[in-house]
């Protein structure tokens, strides 16, 4: 394995740690390629009801909330998580690195996973930027994680025309 996979793989695995540690996610699969690219990382996020005292208003208990907390029906969220890691003095940053083309094949590889896998939830495409320095033996000095990043664009125009 050369320098770069290598560099991948470890960047990868440094990231998955994170979701599960750091992000409360449970990992689902790893490297999942199909005919539209490959998913570095796929998750569940699961959501939780937001409820506070305020929530109880007049005449409501405390019970009548904590029944609708367990009635709501929360749906968890697929997450589908691209790892870009560069040594420094690259010249180009991680989160730099995903432009237009790379950002389409995410798209149609996702969309393609979530029907594989019957997705009928929300999903989203998140971002993990990790800069390295060999002077360091490897660790990251630069971590990044951007939630969403498809966010205001409209993916299906962009990106969905065949």
């Amino acid at each position: 394995m050369n320098y770069a996979a290598a560099l991948g793989k470890w960047a990868e695995d440094y990231a998955a740690l994170y979701v599960q540690n750091m992000l409360h996610m449970r990992v689902i699969g790893r490297n999942i390629k199909n005919q539209y690219g490959e998913l570095d990382i796929t998750a569940i996020e699961p959501k939780e009801a937001n409820y506070s005292y305020d929530d109880l208003g007049d005449g409501h208990s405390l019970e009548n909330i904590i029944k609708q907390k367990q009635r709501a029906k929360l749906e968890d969220e697929l997450v589908i998580i691209e790892v870009r890691c560069r040594s420094e003095n690259s010249w180009q940053r991680p989160l730099e690195s995903v432009g237009n083309k790379k950002l389409g094949c995410l798209v149609r590889a996702s969309y393609a996973y979530a029907a594989k896998i019957t997705w009928t939830g929300n999903w989203r495409i998140d971002l993990i930027g990790i800069e390295v320095s060999r002077r360091y033996g490897e660790r990251p000095y630069c971590f990044d994680y951007v939630q969403d990043i498809t966010a205001g664009i409209d993916i299906e125009e962009k990106f969905l025309k065949f």
